[in-house]
């Protein structure tokens, strides 16, 4: 694993060289010259004195200028030795300035196949419970398969060439329905049930960049003010395995612009499939390897323990592939909002009376589909259960939807948002506006779950579309106002 970090540390640095000579050539003609600009400087404040018949200034003007003429021609070499290997490479493009921040370009720590990477998934359910994403056919459906994260208990159970699972990942943070304690008045006995240290660790395999980023999210909501134990517990004893996609996992999604298509924190192992030309079984391009990106230690001590032959260091040619791939990747994702995400917050803002909350409510079921598929919907109802006798029972905690009719009912029965275009111009504004207020990170990541889920074909893209164009009429309007009344 040290071997492995040091070989990184040392590409990385080559590359950082690489990209500084050719984005930046300039910088071969001004560090020899400050170097001799800055000993010329130095010469000039020396006291008078003399080495051997020469004077200090003029030792020191003497060492700066060999010093800069030395650099001088040891940086034009490196750059001509640089251009010329990229040139002949023929991916002197990959090198341009700017092109790897373009494509926000992260750095290949090493390469495993598919095979080493089963092998490693059953190294780590002996010690973590296994999550990710497994295929079910579904006749009705077109293309007849769906995926869904499950527990499995073998590598091989898992679809790691899958496009989007239907439900995202947060029910392994969050589940869906748990108990906080029980009581029993008979024995006077009370059980709370808070984090367990000591509890079963859990892998979530192939996690796609913009699940990636709704986790983070949803760390940043359960650890702001009051630390929500239960939460955070199983986020410390979770260890999360990417899987990248080079193009949109399914039509819709929009992870583009909320740029959630890239992840470069929030995982523990990231992985780039390296994509061959055969087929998978299931229709998907089957990678036979995969680049990996450590983003922990934990990572890097699973998928290199005791300096695994498992991965090894990238290659030439690996590196090649894995600049094709981000490459095709960044012109792969097509626009589908007429607004940069950014500014809909604004758009937002003078919508509030629109006119649209209530034509697309009309079509609302209130059923809260949207709310359920949703990564980064967070919200809950606390229940208490009563046994039978009722003596004893439970407290537990439940996902809510804000869609939902009794959402905001309070004491009383009185219902802040009885009406489906309130409960709708909610949701939307958490989405593109408050949570990213009070995160500062994206409340939506662009995966248009919500979109394929509506069965009344509601679509979040659509009314962002339409409200951005009511804005800029609102905006023309009273220019239009204006030339038309000129004159009178």
């Amino acid at each position: 694993m040290t071997i492995l970090k040091f070989k990184s540390l040392i590409r990385r640095l080559g590359r950082l060289v690489l990209l500084l000579l050719l984005g930046y050539p300039y910088v071969i003609v001004v560090l020899p010259l400050s170097v001799w600009l800055g000993t010329y400087v130095v010469s000039g404040w020396l006291e008078p004195g003399q080495v051997r018949g020469w004077s200090w200034s003029e030792l020191t003007y003497g060492i700066g200028f060999t010093a800069g003429v030395a650099m001088l021609i040891v940086l034009s070499l490196v750059y001509l030795a640089a251009a010329s290997y990229v040139g002949w490479k023929g991916h002197a493009d990959v090198y341009r300035r700017g092109s790897w921040a373009a494509i926000g370009r992260p750095w290949l720590h090493a390469v495993i196949t598919r095979e080493d990477l089963v092998e490693r998934i059953d190294a780590l359910a002996k010690t973590h419970g296994l999550v990710g994403p497994v295929m079910r056919i579904e006749p009705q459906c077109e293309p007849p398969r769906r995926y869904f994260y499950e527990s499995v208990r073998r590598a091989t159970d898992l679809a790691l060439d899958f496009d989007y699972c239907v439900y995202a990942p947060k029910a392994a943070l969050l589940p869906p329905r748990e108990t906080l304690f029980r009581f029993d008045t008979r024995n006077r006995r009370f059980e709370a049930f808070l984090n367990d240290e000591n509890g079963s660790p859990t892998a979530l395999i192939g996690v796609h960049p913009c699940d990636i980023h709704a986790i983070r999210m949803l760390d940043e909501a359960f650890e702001q003010d009051h630390r929500d134990e239960h939460y955070c517990g199983r986020r410390e004893r979770l260890l999360i395995v990417g899987m990248d996609c080079g193009e949109p996992c399914t039509p819709g999604v929009f992870c583009h612009e909320t740029k959630t298509h890239f992840a470069t924190d929030g995982f523990d192992v990231m992985l780039y499939p390296l994509r061959s030309d055969g087929e998978a079984t299931n229709g998907q391009p089957r990678a036979d390897a995969f680049g990996v990106v450590y983003g922990s230690d934990v990572g890097c001590e699973w998928l290199a323990a005791d300096d695994s032959a498992a991965v090894r260091s990238p290659t030439v040619e690996d590196e090649r592939r894995f600049e094709r791939y981000l490459i095709k990747k960044n012109t792969a994702f097509p626009r589908r909002l007429t607004q940069a995400w950014n500014d809909i917050p604004t758009t937002l803002a003078g919508s509030y009376d629109s006119l649209v909350w209530d034509a697309t409510a009309q079509r609302c079921y209130s059923c809260g589909s949207c709310n359920l598929v949703c990564p980064t919907c967070y919200c809950f109802d606390i229940q208490d259960q009563n046994d039978l006798p009722p003596q004893s029972g439970h407290r537990e905690r439940v996902w809510d939807g804000c869609m939902l009719r009794d959402f905001a009912v309070v004491a009383g029965g009185h219902n802040f948002r009885s009406d489906r275009a309130q409960r709708l111009r909610h949701r939307i504004f958490r989405k593109a506006a408050w949570i990213k207020k009070r995160t500062g990170l994206s409340g939506c990541v662009g995966c248009a779950r919500c979109d394929r889920a509506c069965t009344a074909h509601i679509s979040i893209v659509e009314i962002l579309n339409q409200l951005a164009d009511e804005h800029e009429d609102g905006k023309r309007a009273p220019e239009s106002l204006a030339a038309a009344t000129a004159g009178v």
